[in-house]
């Protein structure tokens, strides 16, 4: 015999059930943010990675085919064609000079700030493309005059031009910073006017020890160094290896030389090339 269903039989969800799914959805997508947080800010540090390591290639192959690597020069309207390393005129910042070994030969002939370069921009920081930021800084302790001394590079001193195998004598160039993150306000991304271009120890390079987080001091821009992410910043060694390191490894105080206290700091002492120290940089 057939049953005949009426539209009585038809048994639909209560409004507890109803809210008890909307409130299972809700928990599920409240564990499952975090994790693609965590998934996205992996990729963003990997890309970072990623492009410190071309970075410390290029610096490789410019020290290579130039005879030295480069350093945070000057000239804000250098131009390849234009550039005078010896007598340190229109070199302009250590990204200009790598441009060729990094594929932007024809950016360095023709500087077009309103053209994003993707080496040098972290994702991390999530900055527009519609300008030439540059999210790392070159090492200027690098290039000072003396051991460990000085609070901007001697463009023409004694260390101008070190070269890898210089850094492998002295301190070990895998111990040694090349470039790495560089502290930014998470309040404005407000460019410097051609940071490729000009060099100095501004925008594109520092000579401070100061070591913080994105967003955690007001003090300014060009304060010193950090990085985006919580576990710390990115950086580029001597010897072409990135790395992150911890910002408990450095130094939060107003650090200018390698005279202050926190000498002691993994961070200070990788900066320095040539101070004589054992550096244990922790993962």
């Amino acid at each position: 015999m057939t049953k005949v269903v009426t539209r009585n039989d038809r048994r639909g969800f209560t409004l507890i059930e109803l809210l008890v799914v909307i409130a299972i959805i809700a928990i599920l997508i409240g564990l499952l943010l975090p994790a693609v947080q965590k998934v996205r800010e992996a990729a963003a540090r990997s890309d970072s990675m990623n492009n410190l390591k071309q970075i410390g290639t290029a610096s490789h192959m410019h020290n290579d085919t130039v005879g030295f690597l480069p350093f945070n020069g000057n000239g804000s309207s250098g131009v390849a064609a234009t550039m005078n390393y010896q007598n340190n005129l229109n070199t302009g910042s250590w990204a200009f000079q790598i441009l060729p070994y990094i594929e932007q030969t024809n950016w360095q002939n023709t500087p077009n700030p309103a053209v994003s370069i993707k080496t040098f921009s972290c994702k991390g920081r999530g900055r527009p493309t519609t300008a030439t930021f540059l999210d790392y800084a070159w090492n200027c302790y690098l290039n000072t005059s003396g051991t460990g001394s000085g609070t901007a590079p001697a463009l023409n001193g004694n260390n101008a031009f070190r070269t890898v195998q210089g850094l492998s004598n002295l301190d070990g160039s895998s111990t040694t910073i090349l470039a790495g993150h560089k502290y930014l306000q998470t309040t404005t991304w407000a460019t410097v006017a051609n940071e490729v271009q000009a060099g100095g120890t501004g925008a594109s390079g520092r000579a401070n020890a100061m070591y913080f987080r994105d967003g955690t001091n007001s003090a300014g821009q060009n304060i010193g160094w950090g990085g985006p992410f919580p576990a710390g910043g990115c950086f580029v060694m001597g010897d072409a290896s990135a790395r992150l390191i911890p910002y408990s490894a450095g130094s939060s105080g107003s650090v200018t030389s390698f005279t202050a206290s926190s000498t002691t700091k993994p961070f200070t002492l990788s900066l320095s090339p040539d101070d004589g120290q054992v550096v244990n940089l922790p993962n």
